[in-house]
């Protein structure tokens, strides 16, 4: 069961069976968040147990869970393509990627010239995935490199595979 509250009303009930419908539910829940300023609700799925989420204007805690996720992934990424941070950064000592260098580096980079925000707490979700375009299309244009921004959605996904 997903109850959806906007201003403590119910707006929005379903049951989700597949990923299909989980995607629906969330479309709709966006554009409840459009309209409204701010979403709360719950779902339930077994491989994730329950987990409480909050559409509000600062990025959700699984969305601070993501971005550091995906720190660690450009980290392994940029590693792995032999991209160490001398190489990107125009640096002189060989320096291998950490999630913290990603997040310093690239991330914070382009989030205080984009934005003027010190903190990745102060971000909206709106704001997290503007970043995320703009490091991804760097990386992508200029080192042949894409990391996927990580999603619940895609751990589910990755959940009912494992099964």
């Amino acid at each position: 069961m997903l109850p959806l509250q906007v201003n403590g009303d119910l707006m929005l009930k379903e049951s989700c069976t597949n990923k299909t419908e989980l995607e629906i539910f969330f479309r709709d829940a966006k554009e409840l968040l459009i309209k409204h300023g701010s979403v709360n609700g719950v779902f339930s799925h077994k491989a994730l147990q329950a987990e409480e989420f909050d559409f509000t204007k600062q990025r959700t805690p699984q969305q601070n869970k993501a971005i550091h996720k995906y720190f660690s992934l450009v980290s392994d990424a940029l590693n792995d393509a032999g991209l160490d941070m001398r190489a990107v950064l125009k640096a002189d000592a060989e320096l291998p990627w950490t999630p913290a260098s990603v997040k310093t580096y690239i991330w914070k980079a382009v989030q205080d010239a984009m934005l003027d925000k010190e903190s990745t707490t102060a971000l909206t979700p709106k704001e997290v995935n503007q970043i995320y375009e703009v490091v991804d299309r760097h990386l992508s244009n200029t080192f042949n490199l894409h990391v996927e921004f990580p999603s619940w959605v895609g751990q589910m996904n990755s959940y009912g595979e494992e099964a």
